[in-house]
């Protein structure tokens, strides 16, 4: 990022593919809408050969303006897809860059930008996402265990980039249950794919701890117990 010197910047994952006309849809709504920082949109999911696995769902276009912090959390859980978020530098620039001291780095990005800057998500399918058994990302959530915490953690903090009190409070509530959610699906992972039982563990526990309120409620033990038996 630092060393892009173009207006506009597309940071791609190698095994993702863009469609045809990705870029021209959104250039065109750069040129119509000054405020806006970062366009992103929807993808297809298909497998190493490029066979669809899941289409995506074609939506309205949703604009989120600046300082909708507590909206883009609700809707997304701060994730649109870097490799479909083309974005003006410079407004990037007055932003500043990704903070690669976390995994998930874009999560944590995008809050910070609507702090100045809108963020749109075209309904438009405008990519190609690859989903393969060999990818870094699952792998990570046994050798990066550490890291993973400390991104979802940071994950949870973007909720400070709200400026009304009381949308700081509903938006920690927001991303609390998001990572609860995301800490017992890693977990799930961990012992389906990689059997290490007590790792998962490590991470279910860490998901109660951001969200309490779970132990009274029934589908945490129910999801709990399906995944140990699917396991045995």
């Amino acid at each position: 990022m630092e060393l892009a010197e173009d207006d506009y910047l597309l940071i791609m994952s190698c095994d993702d593919l863009l469609k045809p006309d990705a870029i021209e849809k959104q250039l065109d709504f750069f040129l119509k809408h000054s405020e806006v920082a970062v366009v992103a949109g929807k993808y297809d999911t298909i497998d190493e050969k490029s066979n669809m696995k899941r289409p995506g769902v074609r939506t309205e276009t949703v604009i989120y303006q600046k300082g909708e912090i507590l909206k883009f959390l609700i809707e997304t859980d701060s994730w649109i897809h870097q490799s479909i978020s083309l974005m003006k530098m410079e407004d990037i620039r007055n932003v500043g860059f990704f903070d690669d001291r976390y995994l998930g780095f874009d999560e944590i990005y995008w809050p910070k930008v609507l702090q100045q800057y809108a963020i749109v998500v075209l309904g438009d399918v405008l990519m190609d996402m690859r989903e393969h058994s060999n990818q870094d990302g699952s792998l990570a959530y046994v050798k990066k265990y550490k890291e993973e915490l400390k991104y979802l953690k940071a994950k949870r903090d973007t909720a400070r980039y709200e400026k009304d009190p009381e949308k700081v409070k509903q938006a920690y509530k927001v991303m609390r249950k998001s990572i609860f959610h995301s800490s017992i699906r890693m977990g799930d992972i961990v012992w389906r794919d990689y059997k290490k039982p007590f790792l998962a563990i490590k991470y279910w526990l860490f998901a109660v701890r951001q969200y309490p309120e779970s132990l009274l409620q029934k589908f945490f033990y129910k999801k709990i117990y399906n995944i140990i038996l699917s396991s045995r």
